[in-house]
Parts: C-alpha cells; sequence; structure tokens
C-alpha cells in the first residue's frame, strides 16, 4: 500500500502529459476551431477563442504562485 500511494499519485499527475493526451487534446482543438469556423464566426476571433480554449487545458506543475510587491 504505501509503495501504491506514489505511484498512483505520479500517474495521476502525469497523464496530462502523456502522447495519448496530447493527441486527444489537439483534436478537440481542431473540431472547436472547426466548429467556430462553420457557425460563422471570423478566422481572427475564432483563432482567439481557440487560444483560449486550449489554455483551459494547462495543468500546474506546481502550487500556487506568490507574487511579491514592494
Amino acid at each position: 500500500m504505501t509503495e501504491a500511494v506514489p505511484q498512483m499519485l505520479k500517474s495521476f499527475l502525469l497523464t496530462p502529459y502523456t502522447e495519448e493526451s496530447a493527441k486527444q487534446i489537439a483534436s478537440a482543438v481542431v473540431v472547436f476551431y472547426n466548429e467556430l469556423t462553420k457557425k460563422g464566426f471570423s478566422k481572427d476571433f475564432a483563432k482567439r477563442l481557440t487560444e483560449v480554449y486550449l489554455g483551459s487545458f494547462k495543468m500546474p506543475l506546481t502550487g500556487p504562485q506568490i507574487s511579491h510587491r514592494e
């Protein structure tokens, strides 16, 4: 059990960064962009929306960042 937990945690953290996950995300992004352009959105606006959509797939590798203000 004590060895299974670290392995399970490692698997959970690395899953979004597998080759298969990257392919699925890429496919989803392409479909998203194509649907926007089919619905009449300009290519420029569809590109900007797609960039935001792609950003939703980002997963932080560290905890929350605290900024230092002077």
